[in-house]
């Protein structure tokens, strides 16, 4: 697809949040705006109303969002297991990610380790804007840098 003329200016945080967003919630980005728009699963929302109608009236304004599949996050997990000292901590997440609940295994980790956790929580943030600039690019969408 060919890029947008003009820069957006893009929230990647909430792009990034929408990317992950894996609770039936239909994400859209507006290719005037920029801006990130939710729409729950539930018809009726009168916040929503706007939106319905804008995505009912002119679809090729607005970019489906699609979520990264789960194990993307999970392979950014297995990564920064990988990668952390000390060892014994990188055994505990291994086996954390291996076994059953591996999301909720690998933060409850980490809980014991805060500068490690606050580690982990920059490589997931890195991850996922390094994929949003992919999903943008795929979309034609160029962002303001």
């Amino acid at each position: 697809m060919e890029p947008s003329a003009k820069p957006l200016k893009i929230d990647f945080d909430m792009l990034q949040l929408a990317l992950s967003d894996h609770s039936g919630v239909e994400w859209f980005l507006d290719r005037e705006s920029g801006e990130c728009l939710s729409l729950s699963p539930y018809e009726g929302v009168e916040e929503e109303a706007e939106i319905r109608v804008a995505l009912e009236q002119r679809p090729d304004r607005f970019a489906f969002i699609v979520p990264l599949p789960s194990f993307y996050e999970k392979n950014l997990m297995a990564e920064f297991a990988d990668d952390i000292k000390p060892d014994e901590l990188n055994a505990h997440l291994a086996r954390a990610l291996s076994g059953r609940h591996p999301f909720r295994a690998f933060k409850d980790v980490l809980l014991d380790y805060p500068e490690q956790r606050e580690a982990w929580f920059q490589a997931r943030d890195q991850g996922l804007r390094r994929a949003a600039l992919e999903w943008l690019e795929e979309n034609g969408i160029q962002p303001e840098l």
